[in-house]
Order: structure tokens, then C-alpha cells, then sequence
């Protein structure tokens, strides 16, 4: 009897087909694995932008109830003097000994003024730098409560008397016949909106802007002399 001869080659032919095999059986196990690790970073991320989102809106949330605090507390003195002092208001004799105290009453209110129909000033708590300003004719929110006779909140603006940035507040002062016959201006320190992000939590990696519906930069948490009275830059 003669034995078979051996094929050359037929060993490393085996040992390709054993690799193969190991190969699709190591693909096989791998799917579900990396599918899992996929999952778990999908999993990982959501819990991540979840946290997130609730953080910044807690954030907000408490930044806002502080700016509505500030802002009914400003439009209570604006208004609350319109209605219990028009005739004062009017009066140049009383006018200022009635506004002066007010800034010790509410500190943030930095200036309070009277202006005529024509723009004339009846009275102001403080005087500017080079003297008593003698119109605010020229101001939108003048210009706006005459067109819209009712309390208004104007734009960021640097203050002429007060020299800072300042957002102005003004209601009418309405004569007998329902005509407006003056208007009440307050300046509400840009500065004082700092301040209320220090009773808010912002950690190190947090951002918290306070700004107009023009984008106009109220308050900023990090380098806020930087940014304050400046526009935001194109935003989602």
C-alpha cells in the first residue's frame, strides 16, 4: 500500500480558515459590545445635557425673579409718586424736596426727574456735572410716553446727570382734563443688575447674561465692565 501524499500548502490553508473563522467569530461578539459602549455614551450624554438644561434654567429662573423684583419695585416708586403727587410734581418749589429723599428710600433709583411736554426739566434730584441739564426733549423714552401715555421702560442709555449706563423708567403725569402735562423719568443703574447676580449661584462654569430685546448687554457674570452697554454678537 502506498500512503497519499501530503498537499503542500494544506496546513497554512487550515490555519487561514481557523483565523477567519476567530475573526467573524470576534466580529460577531464585538457588534453587541460596541453597541453597548454606543448606547452608553448616547445614555451618558442625555443625562449630561438633562443636567445641563436644568441647571441653566434654574439659572435663569432665578436671575429673572430677581430682575422683577428690581423692576416692580422701581415702577412702584415711578408710579406710586405720579398718582399721589401730580400737583407737586409740577410745582418747581416742590417739586425736588419731594424726589430727593427718594434715592435713600430706593437706593438703585440713581436719579429721578420732571420733565415739561416740551421737554423742559421742572425739576431733577441731582445735577449733572456741568450744571442742571436744561432738556430731555431729545430722549426716546420722553418721546415715547408722550406718543403712549402710560409707564415705560426705555433702552440702556449713558446718563447724562448720572454719567453711568443707565435703563430710564417714565410715566405720565396726567393734567385734570387727561392730558399729559408732565412726565416722571427715573435711571435705574445698569450696575444695580450686576448686583443681583451675586444672590445667584453661578459656578465656574457658568455664563449668566442679562440683556435687552435689542441684545443689549445688561449684566454679565464674567467681565461685566467689558460687556455692560455693549451688543451681543449673533445668537441662536
Amino acid at each position: 500500500m502506498h500512503a497519499s501524499p501530503t498537499r503542500e500548502g494544506e496546513p497554512s490553508r487550515r490555519a487561514l480558515s481557523v483565523q477567519r473563522q476567530l475573526g467573524l467569530l470576534l466580529f460577531v461578539l464585538a457588534v453587541p459590545f460596541l453597541s453597548l459602549l454606543a448606547w452608553a455614551g448616547v445614555r451618558e450624554y442625555r443625562l449630561l445635557k438633562a443636567e445641563a438644561d436644568g441647571r441653566s434654567l434654574a439659572l435663569a429662573d432665578a436671575t429673572v425673579a430677581s430682575v422683577r423684583q428690581l423692576f416692580a419695585g422701581a415702577e412702584g416708586l415711578i408710579t406710586g409718586l405720579v398718582e399721589q403727587h401730580p400737583e407737586d410734581l409740577l410745582d418747581p418749589a416742590r417739586c425736588a424736596g419731594l424726589l430727593g429723599p427718594m434715592n435713600e428710600i430706593v437706593p438703585f433709583v440713581v436719579n429721578l426727574l420732571v420733565a415739561r411736554p416740551d421737554g423742559s426739566l421742572v425739576c431733577t434730584a441731582h445735577q449733572g456735572p456741568e450744571g442742571p441739564l436744561q432738556s430731555v426733549a431729545h430722549r426716546r423714552w420722553f418721546r415715547s410716553v408722550l406718543e403712549s401715555p402710560v409707564y415705560q421702560v426705555g433702552d440702556p442709555q449713558f446718563g447724562a446727570i448720572t454719567e453711568r449706563w443707565v435703563v430710564a423708567l417714565a410715566a405720565p403725569i396726567l393734567g385734570a382734563d387727561g392730558s399729559v402735562a408732565g412726565v416722571l423719568g427715573g435711571s435705574v443703574e445698569l450696575r444695580s443688575f450686576q448686583d443681583l447676580l451675586t444672590g445667584v449661584e453661578i459656578g465656574a462654569d457658568d455664563l449668566v447674561t442679562i440683556a435687552t430685546d435689542h441684545d443689549v448687554v445688561v449684566a454679565r457674570s464674567r467681565d461685566p465692565d467689558g460687556w455692560i452697554g455693549t451688543t451681543l454678537p449673533g445668537r441662536r
